[in-house]
């Protein structure tokens, strides 16, 4: 029945066992289905964009649902899977706007990456306790140590999350389109971020990345279009292809001193884009595609002495306004982090009060920890309850 634009429904005789692979692929008018109870399992693209399908049985004998089985169903409905459901296929039910919750099986061990990529409306997916592999808290989906975090579900409700301190992984798209999110903060535990984490959290404005990452995948904050600035933890050394796609809002992004790669198109369609700063003392590898056309007006902060070193480097060689700058990187002590350059100080601290003053000792500002901008360069001093750290930018 692939691609058969006209077909509305269909009968199936309850002799059937088995439905072949794409068996209803592309049936765009299709709007329900009864399965027969014989079928055990649902293959890849077996209905793959019906996008008026709002029902279709899911027998209780069946154990696998195949690679985007359901992909792109639009409309259909929340499922209850089957108590013997053993797996879960790659992208099974994504973009399945129409799901709000759903419900794994005890017996479901194995569930592939982005089963539930961009169910918009998704507010929990919840695992029964007995199962080996997988468990939720309060909706978020993890593998049962909770040191994986799978999804965040789209329109879980709350505008703010704190990844819990046991989580040492985020899982590819773990928090792909949730539009309501403004703040995530991520504990120093995590050292590993998936692909396009997250993608499309058009709200963000306040993302407090791990001190433990090394690495910035593709297409990590790709239209992330609320996210003003961006400052890469000490420690990172590549930032992967696309992954300030479209953040239009973005004003400053800022790489360390460890950088060593940085993908194409990395801040491609970034609008707003004023000033790009890079602490290595060696200009990272790029390629000619790494900046776009807009990303060169932008100013291109470097180390003093290395400028002439970017002038000459693939892919920095494009900005025409690049200015030197010196100092330290960032400081950390009891987990309070002061970072900064290019005119922006990022203070990060678990205590109430911040105070931050200049070397003339006039108070710049006093309050919660925050981020500074448009400060002349110059060294700048951070008192907390504990300590004072100094930085330059």
């Amino acid at each position: 029945f692939y691609d058969s634009s006209n077909l509305k429904s269909v009968t199936i005789p309850s002799t059937v066992t088995r439905i072949g692979s794409g068996a209803f692929s592309d049936c765009q008018a299709i709007e329900n289905i009864e399965l027969p109870d014989a079928v055990t399992e649902l293959p890849d693209h077996a209905f793959y964009n019906c996008i008026k399908l709002t029902y279709v049985n899911i027998p209780e004998g069946v154990t696998s649902i195949g690679d985007y089985a359901f992909g792109e169903c639009a409309m259909l409905t929340d499922r209850i899977l089957p108590a013997g459901l053993l797996s879960i296929g790659t992208g099974a039910f994504s973009g399945c706007m129409a799901f709000t919750e759903v419900y794994i099986p005890a017996a479901c061990g194995q569930i592939s990456d982005l089963a539930f990529y961009a169910c918009m409306n998704l507010i929990a997916i919840n695992v029964e306790e007995d199962n080996p592999n997988y468990m939720s808290d309060d909706g978020v989906f993890y593998d049962k140590e909770q040191t994986v975090l799978y999804q965040y579900p789209a329109k879980r409700p709350g505008t703010s999350y704190d990844v819990p301190s046991t989580v040492k992984t985020l899982a590819s798209y773990a928090f792909n389109c949730c539009q309501q999110l403004t703040r995530v903060s991520i504990p120093d535990s995590v050292t590993e971020m998936g692909e396009g984490c997250f993608f499309y959290c058009d709200a963000l404005t306040d993302l407090r990345l791990s001190a433990g990452l090394t690495s910035i995948p593709a297409w990590s904050f790709a239209f992330c279009q609320s996210l003003t600035g961006f400052q890469a933890m000490s420690g990172v050394t590549s930032v992967g292809d696309d992954a300030f796609f479209n953040c239009s809002a973005l004003r400053e992004a800022s790489f360390p001193s460890s950088m060593l790669t940085v993908g194409d198109e990395v801040l491609a369609s970034c609008a707003s884009l004023q000033s790009v700063t890079c602490l290595a003392s060696a200009p990272p590898a790029c390629t000619v595609f790494t900046f776009d056309t807009n990303n060169y007006s932008a100013v291109l902060c470097v180390p003093e002495d290395c400028k002439g070193a970017y002038a000459a480097a693939i892919g920095w060689d494009g900005f025409t306004k690049v200015q030197g700058i010196t100092g330290i990187e960032h400081a950390v002590a009891d987990g309070i982090r002061v970072y900064g350059c290019c005119g922006t100080l990022v203070i990060e601290s678990p205590e109430a009060t911040v105070r931050v003053s200049d070397t003339a000792g006039h108070l710049i500002y006093i309050g919660p920890a925050t981020t500074l901008s448009g400060l002349p360069h110059g060294l700048y001093f951070v008192t907390t309850h504990s300590r004072t750290l100094s930085v330059f930018i």
